[in-house]
């Protein structure tokens, strides 16, 4: 894990700028200073930070946390997540049996989904993908929810 995704990892909040060369991370306790920040100019940001260009995950954002990437264009995308299921699951690999606690929750701002098990965090575009990769990678399908927007 680099340092970039350590920050991450502890904000509730964030807005991260990908510039040509480098990350530019601004993180708050809790959305309601994010938008502060971000809408009205309050100073009112817990930490701020730049970082060398490194791969990030978002998927580590807590239900009551936001962020806001702003990519080289200045495109804005949001991230705020809902959770859709919270449960563990069994299947069988390798003819043995397993069971691990997955979450399944949905980006309020897009049609993506958020995975997460004890093994990884990730996002999926839509529904179908994310079923997908259930089906593959646990031979199972999970009823949750399904919100596209």
């Amino acid at each position: 894990m680099n340092i970039l995704q350590e920050c991450i990892n502890e904000l509730n909040s964030f807005i991260l700028e990908e510039l040509e060369d480098k990350i530019k991370l601004t993180g708050f306790m809790n959305k309601d200073r994010l938008y502060d920040y971000y809408e009205r100019g309050v100073k009112c940001h817990y930490s701020q930070g730049v970082f060398p260009l490194s791969k990030y995950n978002v998927g580590v954002i807590p239900n009551k946390g936001e962020a806001i990437i702003i990519d080289e264009n200045n495109n804005e995308i949001k991230y705020s997540f809902v959770t859709l299921f919270s449960d563990a699951i069994s299947y069988k690999k390798d003819d043995r049996q397993f069971s691990q606690i997955v979450i399944i929750r949905k980006n309020t701002y897009s049609t993506e989904y958020n995975f997460q098990s004890s093994t990884s965090n990730l996002i999926f575009n839509n529904s179908l993908a994310l079923d997908a990769y259930i089906k593959e990678a646990y031979g199972i399908h999970i009823n949750y929810i399904k919100e596209e927007l």
